[in-house]
This record gives C-alpha cells, sequence and structure tokens, in this order.
C-alpha cells in the first residue's frame, strides 16, 4: 500500500471515530437534560436548601445544640447512611473536636450511634439531662416575663426527655410568681397538666407584666420617684378582664383584682417578685410581715374585712357594690400621691 492509500485509510478512520465521539456526546448529553427533568420535580417540592451546619468546636454547652442541628440536616437529605453521617459529621468539627478526632486510635467509631457516644464522653462527660434537671430546680421566673420564664424552662425540659408529668408540673409552678401560682391554684376544676398550667399562666402573667410596664411608664413620666401603684391605677384595669373572652381567659375579675393586688403588695415592699414558689405549702398560705400576700395594704380596714370586700367587690373605701374605689365619692387623694377616704 502506497502512502496515498496509506494516508486515505487513516483520514477515514480519524473521520469515522470522530462521528463516534460526536454521538456519543450526544447520548450523554441527552442522558443528563432527562436526569434533570426527573429530578427537577423533586428539587421543587423540597422547597429551599437547608443552611450549612453548625460546626461542634468542643465546648460542651454547644454539644446538645450540634447534635440537634446535625440530625435535622440528615433528616432533610435523607442521610441514613452511617458512613454518610459520619462523614458529614466530621467535616463539621473543629478546633480541639477536630484534633481529637484526627489522633483518635484505630478503631474509630463506624456507626453514627457509637460515635455520638465518645463525643459525648470526651466533652460532655456530665450527662446534659443531668445538667438541665439542676439549671430547673434552680429555675424561677425573676424579672422575666411569663413568655421569657416559658421559653427557658421548655428548652430545659426537652434535654430530660424521663421527667414525668406531675413533676413537670410541679417545676413549672415552683417558679412562677406567687401571683400566678394564686390563679393556677383557684382554677376549677384543678389544673393537672403542664400545657393547660402554661395556657393559663401566659395569659394571666402576660396581663401583669402589661400591667407593671404601665406602673413603670407611669411612675418614670410622673418624675421617677418610684411610687407604688395606686388602688385605683390596679382597679381601673377591670375594664381589660370584662372584655377578654371567657372561652380564652377563664380567670374571673375577682381573681384578676387579686393578681394586680398581689403586685401593688410586691411594689409596696412585701416579697420581689422574682422570688419562686413552692407548690406545697399553696400560695395562699404565704406571708409577710404576719400578713398574705396577695391583699392590698388598707389602713382603714383589717386584713379580714379586706378579705370580705375583695371577695363580695366592695369599695374599700365606702363598702358599697354599685362603684369601685376609684369612683368613690368619698376618696381623697393627698399630696404626696396616697388616697384615703372621708368618714
Amino acid at each position: 500500500m502506497d502512502a496515498n492509500s496509506l494516508a486515505a485509510v487513516l483520514q477515514a478512520a480519524q473521520n469515522t471515530a470522530q462521528q463516534q465521539i460526536a454521538l456519543l456526546q450526544q447520548h450523554h448529553a441527552a442522558q443528563m437534560q432527562q436526569l434533570v427533568a426527573q429530578l427537577a420535580p423533586a428539587a421543587q417540592s423540597r422547597g429551599p436548601r437547608f443552611a450549612a451546619p453548625t460546626s461542634f468546636d468542643g465546648r460542651s454547652g454547644t454539644l446538645d445544640a450540634w447534635k440537634a442541628d446535625m440530625l435535622r440536616q440528615f433528616e432533610w437529605y435523607t442521610t441514613h447512611a452511617d458512613v454518610d453521617r459520619l462523614r458529614v459529621a466530621v467535616a463539621h468539627l473543629q478546633g480541639p473536636a477536630g484534633d481529637w478526632w484526627a489522633s483518635l486510635p484505630a478503631p474509630r467509631p463506624a456507626t453514627w450511634v457509637a460515635f455520638l457516644a465518645a463525643l459525648e464522653s470526651r466533652f460532655q462527660p456530665v450527662n446534659s439531662a443531668e445538667i438541665a434537671r439542676t439549671k430547673l430546680y434552680a429555675l424561677t421566673q425573676g424579672k422575666q416575663t411569663i413568655n421569657e420564664y416559658v421559653d427557658h424552662f421548655r428548652r430545659l425540659l426537652a434535654r430530660i426527655p424521663d421527667m414525668g408529668a406531675p413533676d413537670q408540673l410541679h417545676q413549672f409552678r415552683r417558679g412562677l410568681r406567687p401571683a400566678i401560682v394564686m390563679q393556677l391554684d383557684v382554677q376549677m376544676p384543678p389544673i393537672t397538666t403542664l400545657s393547660d398550667a402554661i395556657n393559663l399562666a401566659v395569659r394571666v402573667g402576660s396581663r401583669f407584666d402589661m400591667a407593671a410596664s404601665s406602673s413603670s411608664s407611669g411612675s418614670s413620666s410622673s418624675g421617677g420617684s418610684g411610687a407604688p401603684m395606686e388602688l385605683d391605677n390596679i382597679e381601673g384595669l377591670e375594664s381589660d378582664t370584662n372584655a377578654t373572652n371567657n372561652a380564652d381567659a377563664p380567670v374571673t375579675q375577682s381573681q384578676f383584682k387579686l393578681l394586680l393586688a398581689a403586685m401593688q403588695d410586691n411594689r409596696r415592699g412585701g416579697r420581689g417578685a422574682g422570688a419562686g414558689s413552692s407548690s406545697s405549702g399553696g400560695s395562699n398560705n404565704r406571708h409577710h410581715g404576719g400578713r398574705p400576700y396577695g391583699l392590698p395594704r388598707m389602713p382603714h380596714l383589717s386584713e379580714e374585712q379586706v378579705k370580705e370586700y375583695m371577695a363580695a367587690g366592695k369599695c374599700f373605701g365606702c363598702g358599697a357594690k354599685d362603684h369601685t374605689s376609684r369612683d368613690c365619692p368619698k376618696r381623697k387623694k393627698g399630696a404626696d400621691g396616697r388616697v384615703s377616704w372621708s368618714n
């Protein structure tokens, strides 16, 4: 075969190879388009992608949150195989945690459960439930709003999976302010579940916080003297309780008066609102200076008379039932802002 014939054969072979490559490229492109078309509906139904998972740097206080974050990632991306979970988790170890994994001798943990056990043994030697239980026992509402207290309580409770329902309810009640506990105690039928206790505490506590905020604003606008909330201001909130739907707030007007009176008592020198309460003794049996919490100071009335007037809805000034002490015709307000009643 001469040189020209050989060149022609080589050229034909090269053309054939190029045609085959072009056909393969077209076939590969068609397959990719088909695969994208198949995956597009699933990707669209899944919605937006999760944010990148956080990293764990060895601080024991962040381990529980990191584990929860990783589990959410695994659930969203359907990552079930241990080898895949470990690959993702190890990629998000840094600092002392990353050094620990790099220096861990063989055989390393091969399952997700074993990996977590080794991680907790090294960076969280004290069980997280034990830590949360200790914090929960010491938790009181203090100066927190009722919603802040509930959120704090629920975060700790989520880390104590073995706490029984009665203990949950007990710990929630004991940390509340006494005036709110009083509202839980007077409900009929008695509250027996944590969910019901939280719902009622939020409704009552929100009004308590609203009243305290209004009182603070009033004190600031009058020169910041810090004078205690006056009784007529407390009774002025009655219209709010009457406007509440009974199905949403099963707290009666007289019960709410007790709540507001307790707030006045605390502001006048009773026990601070941040002190916790114990469910064993009942809030109605608490005393300060020989007088139960929740009763307003009335110079011209005895303790028993105050209880009688509050229960009967009488005016603290003259004892009539057709008006409140705020509208009492015998009511007088002195130059120092204190309220009294003429004989």
